[in-house]
């Protein structure tokens, strides 16, 4: 019985520490995205939007406006996360936001969200 109680304590361990990694990529990733989004109005770069389970499906405000919550609302979000209960989707739909990952603004080069994406990878490193 004390060697099954190590396997049940050794699992537990593993899975919070995946949900700790997992919780660490997508709050980097959120951070990066929101960083290297062109900004000239401002609205795109805070349509960011974390949620668990199903990808968010609307705006924040409209265009012209500012999300300034953008990141408390995506640390809240992600923070709930739980191994085996859904993934975290970080979104953003902004009608335009496909065009400016495609170059259209100087400000950021193409492909800027996949980018992003593979420095926060990079930058966690390794699962610990």
């Amino acid at each position: 019985m004390g060697e099954e109680a190590d396997f049940e304590s050794l699992a537990i361990r593993i899975v919070k520490n995946i949900e700790k990694n997992v919780k660490g990529v997508a709050l980097e990733i959120h951070a990066n995205l929101t960083e290297d989004t062109p900004v000239d109005t401002g609205w795109a770069r805070s349509n960011w939007v974390a949620k668990l389970g199903r990808p968010s499906t609307t705006t924040v405000g409209s265009p012209g406006s500012v999300n300034p919550d953008s990141s408390t609302q995506a640390l809240l979000e992600i923070s709930k996360f739980q191994s085996g209960k859904g993934p975290i989707n970080i979104t953003n739909n902004v009608p335009y936001i496909g065009r400016l990952n495609k170059g259209s603004s100087k400000q950021a080069p193409s492909g800027f969200v996949e980018k992003a994406v593979q420095r926060a990878i990079k930058k966690i490193g390794g699962f610990r």
